[in-house]
């Protein structure tokens, strides 16, 4: 887990187990806070406020984080990693049909312009997606989807309608993780699934570049173990059936850009190298293995 430094203080109860002790982690310096641009293709890394541990429970937080302007949020640099995109949804609904196959409901919660929507109904599914982003709902809805402007607390959604619920990087953001899974589990049938991904901040690589870690942003409110995300799930009523790392595929262009986070002439060094592995358009999927993908079943 991560580094513990300073002693422990008295913070707003956490959101999991309700404890107010908490130590500050992945302390810098002088860290820059700013506010979150609610893009997926964020890169401001180690600009996120002050992040404590939970002593009881080991849940990392921001402790006071700034909102994030989802329903404004526009990023047509997603869209050109569209391939990439595409290959990793198909990977997730793959490990899902292990556990629950089509055809069923299913919805996207945090769905951007509906790639996995696509991919899904391709598989059989009868596919549907939430999303906050004006701009996302818009793309999505050129390409013919069912998509409702959105969070699963605001749009209008039956319960124990659907058969599956992913939420791919979206816990994360959620200001109430246990609300969130509540809610996830009332829409559920009995014997559905939901399909969740986030960073693992138990992570070697977590725990090696601390502060600087490349998901440590100001749009993440909440860093999980596999322990505590597993509690959130058991806690609002699910049996968790798998968990595991989950890579996604991009181009090498990307991640050769997403290093301008740290540095713009890095990045524009890494660029030009990526020209011998086969063109900065290659796809790539490095497992970085800090990511954690969960499955989990409401039983009734």
């Amino acid at each position: 887990m991560p580094t513990q430094l300073a002693h422990a203080h008295v913070t707003d109860p956490c959101a999991l187990c309700g404890s107010t002790s908490s130590r500050e982690v992945f302390r810098f310096l002088r860290p820059k806070e700013i506010s979150a641009s609610g893009r997926p293709t964020e890169s401001l890394y180690g600009r996120a406020g002050r992040l404590v541990r939970c002593e009881s429970c080991g849940l990392v937080r921001q402790d006071s984080p700034l909102d994030a302007p989802y329903e404004e949020a526009e990023d047509p640099e997603y869209l050109n990693e569209e391939p990439g995109l595409r290959e990793t949804f198909r990977r997730n609904l793959l490990e899902i049909a292990r556990h629950r196959p089509p055809p069923g409901r299913l919805l996207d919660v945090g769905c951007g312009p509906g790639l996995l929507l696509e991919e899904a109904a391709a598989l059989g599914w009868t596919s549907s997606g939430v999303e906050p982003s004006a701009w996302a709902v818009e793309e999505g809805r050129r390409r013919g989807l069912d998509i409702l402007q959105g969070t699963t607390d605001t749009v209008d959604l039956e319960p124990r309608s659907l058969d599956v619920v992913v939420a791919n990087d979206v816990v994360e953001h959620v200001p109430d993780p246990l609300a969130f899974g509540r809610r996830l589990y009332e829409l559920l049938k009995p014997g559905g699934v939901v399909y969740l991904c986030t960073p693992d901040v138990s992570s070697v690589v977590a725990r090696t570049l601390r502060r600087w870690w490349w998901s440590v942003l100001p749009g993440h409110l909440f860093y999980f173990s596999p322990a505590t995300l597993a509690r959130v799930l058991e806690t609002c009523g699910f049996r968790v059936l798998a968990s595991g790392r989950h890579p996604k595929t991009f181009s090498l262009e990307y991640y050769a850009g997403r290093l301008v986070g740290y540095s713009q002439r890095l990045g524009r060094v890494v660029g030009t190298a990526t020209k011998p592995f086969g063109g900065p358009r290659r796809l790539v999927s490095p497992n970085f293995r800090d990511r954690v993908a969960m499955i989990a079943i409401r039983d009734e």
